[in-house]
């Protein structure tokens, strides 16, 4: 799968080589012509349901690994450090401001957006965003379940046995 995400520019995903096909092919289908046995294909099926709260076919492989592209890989979407795709990264020198319709102005040098991706057609970004990546954004859809991730300063489970 490295293999396949690695041929995604997460800024312009319509400019990859499968980019057409990709975005009319289900991920679901993607899993049954690109994976050989069943418990490869279950395994998928598991991590695509966790970082995207969806069923593979509910979602196109382009917006999927898009995503993924993004993050670094499925590892990095999966796991939770301060490198991991739930950790920040900003550019320190990058300066923010959010105009809110009430006048408030907001600058800063980070901004967190909190919605999903399908969303930010209501959010205004000057430079305007790529059309690829407002496309994009358009078609990928969250499920209908919110995924909570818990850390603990001991891993007492790892320690009697119970962490895979």
């Amino acid at each position: 799968m490295e293999k396949y995400r690695k041929t995604v520019d997460p800024a312009h995903p319509y400019q990859g080589p499968n980019a057409l096909e990709w975005d009319n092919t289900d991920f679901e289908t993607f899993i049954k012509q690109h994976l050989w046995t069943k418990t490869a294909k279950e395994y998928m099926r598991v991590i695509i349901r966790s970082i995207s709260s969806m069923e593979p076919s509910e979602q196109s492989v382009l917006a999927l690994m898009m995503s993924v592209a993004g993050s670094g890989g499925f590892e990095p979407m999966l796991e939770v450090t301060e490198e991991s795709a739930q950790g920040l990264k900003v550019k320190d020198d990058e300066v923010v401001t959010v105009s809110c319709q009430n006048g408030l102005q907001v600058t800063g040098q980070r901004l967190i957006i909190a919605t999903p991706p399908s969303a930010t057609d209501k959010i205004t970004f000057e430079p305007i965003l790529p059309v690829e990546r407002r496309e994009i954004h358009k078609r990928y859809v969250f499920g209908d379940y919110i995924k909570v991730i818990v850390t603990y300063e001991e891993e007492f489970l790892a320690q009697k046995g119970f962490s895979w």
